[in-house]
């Protein structure tokens, strides 16, 4: 029982529920007859509890579980039977409920312990001579041992009952006013307890809006292109089919007519606006056959 707790230890924790759950696994063992491995949680619940405080990661409040866990350990010990430690631990666990709540200080308290402790750092530090075994108070007889472990075990039992009783009276009261609040009274509450969560999730959806922003201009970019492309394209397409009814009864053209003709064929495979060469060559073409129709027209009239 000498080891000491450390952040890197399995059994280390950082939540309430982690408590309660290394509560109920040391009371699992212990119903199971297995006292030295009820102990070793018990302590790293302990342990754990003092950890968190000290790193300012819990209330004052939340030091209830210390003499829950404390007390329990005194029944196993009172069990082996081993009175002295049980009373002990028992005193131990009764001195931080009386500095918890002040007000249900008992008058034998003194009796119990001359030198109680005076604030958190000591009741830790008093804790720790408990795991040691490392102090003990001169005791009269057994049965003035039984006496004082019973008389404390009761007071403790009652004020654990009582605790239990007062934590759900308020989560049902937490939860009633809870429900009572606005949409944006319940947002502020959440962006309180969880600043951090909202600012990511803010900026993530800023992100998002901006790629989808960007990502929308680059598609109509390029819809107007394509668009472009293809009116050209039917265009050209056009001014092919009018220009080869035009020229394809005249003499000395049969050659042209072929090569527009395998030129239409060409374009026709080609998917819409797919290359401005092509484009340009049947412009080119198209001026070249509307020359030769206007000169023939012209030597016509002469």
């Amino acid at each position: 029982m000498s080891e000491k707790f450390s952040k890197d230890d399995d059994d280390f924790v950082l939540t309430v529920q982690d408590f309660e759950n290394l509560y109920n696994q040391g009371n699992a063992l212990q119903q199971l007859a297995k006292p030295t491995e009820a102990l070793r949680k018990y302590k790293k619940l302990c342990e754990a509890v003092e950890y968190q405080y000290n790193h300012g990661h819990m209330s004052k409040e939340d030091l209830h579980y210390v003499p829950i866990a404390l007390s329990k350990m005194a029944d196993i010990y009172h069990a082996r039977p081993d009175l002295h430690k049980a009373l002990l631990y028992m005193t131990t666990a009764r001195q931080f409920i009386e500095f918890l709540h002040p007000e249900k200080k008992q008058e034998d308290s003194e009796e119990m312990d001359p030198n109680p402790p005076k604030d958190i750092p000591s009741l830790f530090k008093k804790m720790h001579s408990r795991f040691d075994s490392m102090d003990s108070l001169l005791l009269p007889d057994s049965n003035e041992i039984i006496r004082k472990f019973l008389d404390s075990k009761r007071i403790h039992d009652e004020e654990v009952a009582q605790g239990r009783i007062h934590e759900i009276e308020n989560a049902v009261k937490r939860k009633y006013e809870y429900d009572q609040l606005t949409f944006s009274q319940r947002f502020e509450l959440f962006y309180s307890n969880h600043p951090y969560f909202v600012l990511f999730g803010a900026i993530g959806v800023i992100l998002f809006f901006t790629f989808f922003f960007i990502v929308m201009t680059v598609i109509r970019s390029l819809q107007v292109s394509v668009s472009k492309l293809s009116e050209q394209s039917k265009k050209v397409h056009h001014d092919l089919e009018n220009n080869l009814d035009t020229y394809q009864s005249k003499e000395g053209y049969e050659e042209d007519e072929k090569q527009f003709r395998e030129m239409l064929e060409n374009y026709k495979l080609l998917p819409n606006g797919n290359t401005k060469e092509l484009l340009e060559k049947l412009r080119k073409n198209v001026d070249h056959f509307k020359k030769k129709s206007d000169d023939q027209k012209s030597n016509k009239e002469l």
